[in-house]
């Protein structure tokens, strides 16, 4: 699974994990979705971030521009964010999820979403270093 940066869409990738062949094994089911969260409205898996929010917003009457579909707008992003990233358990070579601190489990998840983007994960102790001496 990837984020789609064009669309904010949460997609499937070529990149390494379950093969169509494997199944969704390790991905959520769409039922954990945030959309799900809300009575008389049905979420639609296939629809982007952006399409789905407005949807809900409409069925919810939040006013686009709104405080409160702006809040509701944060908790959907968060939401969606801490259930495809930072709620799944990441392969970790000989390291029991079991043992891992909260925030080992959140760096766990940064480094998942470093990966998605097409960034390196690095080093904490290499990014102090390069602050302090330039590097």
């Amino acid at each position: 699974m990837h984020l789609d940066l064009t669309t904010r869409k949460f997609c499937r990738s070529q990149s390494p994990g379950p093969s169509a062949d494997e199944g969704d094994e390790g991905l959520p089911p769409p039922s954990q979705s945030h959309f799900a969260k809300f009575e008389h409205f049905t979420p639609d898996d296939a629809a982007s971030f952006d399409d789905e929010f407005d949807r809900l917003a409409s069925s919810q009457q939040w006013v686009p521009g709104s405080q409160e579909y702006t809040r509701q707008r944060t908790i959907a992003m968060r939401e969606e964010l801490e259930l495809h990233y930072f709620s799944q358990p990441q392969q970790l070579d000989n390291i029991d999820e079991e043992e891992l601190s909260e925030e080992e489990r959140a760096l766990q998840g940064y480094h998942a979403l470093c990966r998605e983007v097409g960034i390196d994960p690095i080093n904490i102790v290499d990014l102090i270093d390069a602050w302090g001496t330039g590097k």
